[in-house]
Order: structure tokens, then C-alpha cells, then sequence
């Protein structure tokens, strides 16, 4: 395999992570029983998770915006976060929403980075977007995208809101419980 096939491989399992993410934003997650990351609850945020496995926090308090959602995926391959993973993974979902008949009018990728935390990488992306679709639709306008690595995991973050302070702010609230989710039952993390 070429490194440009294996960078395609790792784009299609992110976007594909993240699409359900986003497309499920407009409706509640089916709940799964005996998820291995049971532990991981954060006050102010009501959890589920979906069968596929992605772990959803809806907004339940006055401290994050009505309607925001932050959601986490497991991925089957340690990926190592950089600029291009981010902005490919972006414009897939973008794609996966044009394949729905979502007319985009605005779109725009800003403040990509990678940065060190610890003996973690996280990685971050903001995307603003808007269509006559997505206030009918309920498809929220910004959202952060991310990944945390360590220890040879990798979880992706998935954050939507109704304003870009609101997404921004609860992907970084949920940093931490990434990279703990990353070390939870993770010899390489210890």
C-alpha cells in the first residue's frame, strides 16, 4: 500500500466517523447498554451511546449552549493528528452532506492545529457553514473537529453548536476526557 492509499484509508474511517456524527445531529442517538467508557460523565452534559459506538454528551445545563452536542469515536488505527487529516476529513463530511441534498452557501475551515499536551497530540479544525438546509434541517452552523493520540489510540472529537465560541469552547472542555478515554484500559498510556 502507498502512504497516499493509507492516507486515503485514514480520511474515509475519520469522515466516516465523524458523518454519522454529524448526520445524527438532528436526531437522538439509540442508546447502547455496557459501554467499556461507562465512566466517563461530565456534569452538565446528559451521555448515550449510539450502537456503532460513538459516545454522545448532549447539553443539559446553562453552562453550554441549547443544542450542543460533543460526540467521541474510537478509531480502529492510531492516527497521528496534522493539518491535512483535519482539512481532508472537513471536506468529506461536506461531501457526505451535498450527497443529501444540502445546499452549502458559506464554508469556511479556520484555526487548524496540532498541539502537544503532555504525552498526548490533539489536533483541531473549526468549520463555519450555512445553507438555506440547516436551520430546517437542524444541522448546526459550527463545529470543531479533533483527534487526541497517545499511547497508540486515537479517539475523534466531534463538537456542534449554535455559535463558534460555544462549539469551540466544549471541544476544548472535552480535551481531557479524550485523552483520558484514550487511557482507559491502556498499558502504553501508563
Amino acid at each position: 500500500m502507498t502512504l497516499r492509499q493509507a492516507i486515503k484509508q485514514v480520511f474515509m474511517l475519520i469522515a466516516l466517523s465523524l458523518a454519522a456524527a454529524l448526520s445524527s445531529s438532528a436526531q437522538e442517538p439509540d442508546v447502547a447498554r455496557g459501554s467499556a467508557d461507562a465512566a466517563f460523565t461530565v456534569e452538565g452534559w446528559t451521555r448515550s451511546v449510539a450502537k456503532t459506538g460513538t459516545i454522545y454528551y448532549s447539553c443539559a445545563s446553562k453552562t453550554c449552549s441549547d443544542g450542543a452536542l460533543v460526540s467521541f469515536r474510537r478509531q480502529p488505527k492510531y492516527i497521528r493528528p496534522n493539518a491535512d487529516i483535519l482539512i481532508a476529513v472537513l471536506e468529506t463530511m461536506n461531501q457526505s452532506l451535498v450527497k443529501r441534498g444540502v445546499k452549502i452557501t458559506k464554508n469556511e475551515i479556520s484555526n487548524v492545529q496540532v498541539r502537544k499536551l503532555g504525552k498526548f497530540l490533539a489536533g483541531s479544525a473549526v468549520q463555519e457553514q450555512d445553507g438555506p438546509d440547516f436551520r430546517r434541517l437542524r444541522i448546526s452552523r459550527f463545529s470543531t473537529i479533533g483527534l487526541v493520540s497517545g499511547g497508540g489510540k486515537t479517539i475523534s472529537i466531534f463538537s456542534t453548536a449554535n455559535d463558534l465560541v460555544s462549539s469551540s469552547s466544549n471541544f476544548e472542555a472535552f480535551v481531557p476526557v479524550a485523552s483520558q478515554m484514550v487511557c482507559y484500559q491502556n498499558s502504553k498510556c501508563k
